[in-house]
């Protein structure tokens, strides 16, 4: 009853739960990826801000050229002028909007810096950040050593140009470690709110599933009890067609059931099975009408009682072999009769495999050859006895099976002599090409009768009449 709950249920959570997860995975990662980017660009956007409002400054104080005369000459009455008057502003423009550093610089020399620090005037400029100078255009430097902040940043550059040259620029700059901590919380926000939502989604995937089990078992229950299944299937209208295909085929494979149990049970022939163990485990009603009516199962042959030693190794050694080696195997053996007497049986012994090709029981079909012999032996009475000669020839190649003994007293040949070979090798067609003849007339006609012949036998040629007809031997065509 919980194949269906297990098959259905389960698996269908597990696959909707393992493809949810998947997704809210792949977007998570494709968010916090792009949260990043956001993040750094923000913080770009506002540091070239803050790059190009100190170059404002510049410009509306008109200090460009005190910044030519130094970054030119090297003059260090207009360096400290310069410092004397924007160190303030670059202060005043910090605790304005904090949390970025800032500062002018003329080539590799500070003119003014924050966070201030005594001994700053001297720290060297990261040569990334001089290289502006050869592009003269607004720079990000996305990660550089900073003496002056003691770690790594990133920097928007600013040019400063007077007379068409450039003679300095105004800089902007956040610790990549502030930027990674900004980042890591941002995304840390996401991860724990789509870990909510996929809490929630598997709360409520938990408890849809849960009653989908409840209900599929019921109708589990139903179905192997054989009970109307429809009266689980409200919730589930879509499985309409899976439970009715499994009504129809329980009812065919009953029917099927009922046909080949009629056919066991009305059979002639004996059918049973034996275990792996080497016992009983059915009989028809054939089988125990031919032990008397005794009670077999689960018993091993020489438990029955009735067979001699000889047949019962017989019996017990065929099982062993098919259980052993999984071939087929066909044995006569003798039966004893209520009067005394004996009656033989001929027994095809099956293999029977599960999937794995493994043998789990030998299948036994018997069947009394007693009547089967005796007609064999009238046959070969009147063949034998036949005052005509009698040759019985195989259809597909014309090679000699048997003849009678009229034959062999007329040709003068032995059995061994004539059996296998053919009319013409043994030169018995006076005309070889009426044997061809009569063949086509055989054919076409089915049977000849009392058609002349010529032949000869030990050099004397003789007239005939042959008639002949097709017959079966054995499933053979002759």
């Amino acid at each position: 009853q919980q194949m269906i709950p297990k098959t259905v249920a389960m698996r269908t959570y597990l696959i909707t739960t393992a493809l949810i997860t998947l997704v809210m995975a792949g977007v998570g990662y494709l968010y916090a990826e792009e949260t990043e980017r956001t993040i750094i660009l923000d913080h770009q956007r506002q540091m070239t801000a803050i790059a190009a409002a100190l170059s404002q400054e510049v410009y509306a104080r008109e200090l460009q050229g005190d910044f030519a005369r130094v970054y030119l000459s090297g003059d260090e009455a207009a360096l400290a002028a310069l410092r004397d008057t924007l160190q303030p502003v670059v202060s005043e423009m910090a605790r304005q909007q904090p949390g970025f550093a800032r500062g002018f610089t003329v080539y590799d020399r500070r003119v003014a810096f924050h966070p201030f620090r005594p001994d700053g005037w001297e720290v060297p400029i990261p040569l990334s950040v001089m290289d502006v100078y050869n592009t003269t255009g607004v720079t990000v430097i996305q990660s550089a050593p900073s003496s002056l902040l003691g770690q790594t940043i990133m920097t928007v550059v600013y040019p400063l140009f007077s007379g068409g040259r450039m003679v300095g620029h105004a800089w902007a700059s956040v610790a990549v470690s502030v930027l990674d901590e900004t980042v890591f919380l941002a995304v840390l926000r996401i991860i724990l709110a789509l870990i909510a939502a996929w809490a929630g989604l598997m709360i409520i995937l938990n408890i849809a599933f849960d009653s989908m089990r409840r209900s599929l078992g019921e109708l589990a229950k139903h179905i192997l009890r054989q009970e109307d299944h429809t009266v689980g299937l409200e919730k589930f209208p879509e499985l309409k067609p899976v439970t009715t295909a499994v009504a129809t085929l329980r009812k065919g494979l009953k029917e099927s059931e009922n046909h080949y149990r009629t056919l066991l049970e009305n059979s002639p022939d004996a059918i049973f099975r034996y275990d792996t163990a080497g016992r009983l485990v059915y009989a028809n009603p054939a089988t125990r009408q031919r032990h008397s009516g005794v009670d077999l199962l689960g018993k091993r042959p020489r438990e029955f009682g009735m067979m001699s030693a000889a047949t019962t190794d017989l019996v017990e050694n065929t099982i062993n072999t098919v259980l052993a080696t999984g071939r087929n195997v066909e044995r006569c053996y003798p039966l004893p009769n209520k009067d005394g007497t004996q009656r033989y049986m001929k027994a095809s012994w099956i293999a029977e495999t599960d999937d794995r090709g493994r043998v789990i029981s030998v299948l036994g079909i018997s069947r009394d050859v007693a009547e089967l012999q005796t007609a064999n032996e009238r046959f070969s009475t009147l063949f034998n006895l036949n005052p005509n000669i009698l040759v019985l020839t195989r259809k597909a190649d014309g090679a000699i099976i048997d003849v009678n003994r009229v034959f062999l007293e007329k040709s003068g040949l032995s059995r061994e002599e004539a059996i296998g070979r053919h009319a013409a090798e043994l030169g018995l067609w006076l005309e070889p090409g009426q044997q061809q003849e009569l063949m086509e007339s055989l054919i076409s006609d089915g049977r000849l009768i009392n058609c002349e012949i010529r032949c000869t036998v030990r050099g004397q040629s003789y007239t005939g009449l042959l008639s002949s007809a097709g017959v079966s031997i054995n499933g053979e065509a002759c």
